[in-house]
């Protein structure tokens, strides 16, 4: 039950009558997000009573993509947001970052050529998503017209991270500047659906998912590459 002051929602008030709770009854929940049953209080669980499972020894999470400690720095680019910024700036910042590590990994001998994924999860409203969406399609209309000052930042950006590939990264990103797809996926997709599955397992060099509350539980991006979090 969410709060003493609040009406039961109608999974609890259903799961509460089911275990028979009033009279003794005892249900046990099993879930990935221990945090949010905390926060919503739900059937009034107790958090002192938690059992903490041992995940996979191959599973990465929280500890992995947002660690406490800088020292804990994982094997891979993490730029952090402060409470200010300008959201629309940073997601085309990060489409950027995106688009040049395709090429920068499917112009590499020693790497086989593949379709990655990048994820954008914001926020979960819908017309959040579209604001996303409109960002992220822009930033690859840019790219399909060969806008002369994109292609300088995306330059400027490889000779950052692989100047002995700059040539070779730029080429890749023009001759697939029209191989992209972008998705949202949210409570209006169905995610048995190939509007999701396009994403999921992606048919393009440059896929990008844009989305809430369906992404964040339990869906798998085949070669995830990028992800833009701010939720």
């Amino acid at each position: 039950i969410n709060s003493k002051d609040k009406e039961a929602s109608k999974i609890n008030e259903r799961v509460t009558r089911l275990a028979n709770v009033e009279n003794g009854g005892i249900w046990i929940g099993v879930t990935a997000t221990p945090a949010r049953l905390d926060l919503n209080a739900t059937l009034n669980n107790d958090k002192k009573a938690w059992v903490r499972f041992k995940p996979h020894n191959k599973y990465v999470g929280v500890d992995t993509f947002f660690p406490l400690s800088p020292v804990a720095m994982p094997n891979f680019k993490l730029n952090l947001l402060n409470g200010q910024f300008d959201q629309k700036r940073e997601v085309k910042k990060a489409l950027k970052n995106f688009v040049v590590t395709v090429a920068s990994r499917n112009t590499d001998p020693k790497l086989e050529q593949r379709h990655y994924s990048m994820v954008i999860h914001t926020s979960g409203k819908k017309d959040d998503h579209k604001i996303d969406h409109k960002v992220t399609q822009d930033f690859f209309h840019d790219l399909e017209s060969e806008n002369q000052s994109l292609y300088d930042d995306l330059e400027t950006l490889i000779k950052q991270t692989n100047s002995n590939n700059v040539d070779a990264c730029l080429q890749y990103i023009y001759l697939n500047r029209q191989q992209y797809v972008i998705r949202t996926v949210n409570s209006e997709t169905d995610r048995k659906t190939d509007n999701i599955k396009l994403v999921t397992e992606p048919q393009a060099p440059f896929t990008v998912a844009i989305g809430g509350n369906i992404i964040s539980r339990g869906v798998t991006f085949d070669n995830l590459l990028s992800l833009f979090f701010t939720r």
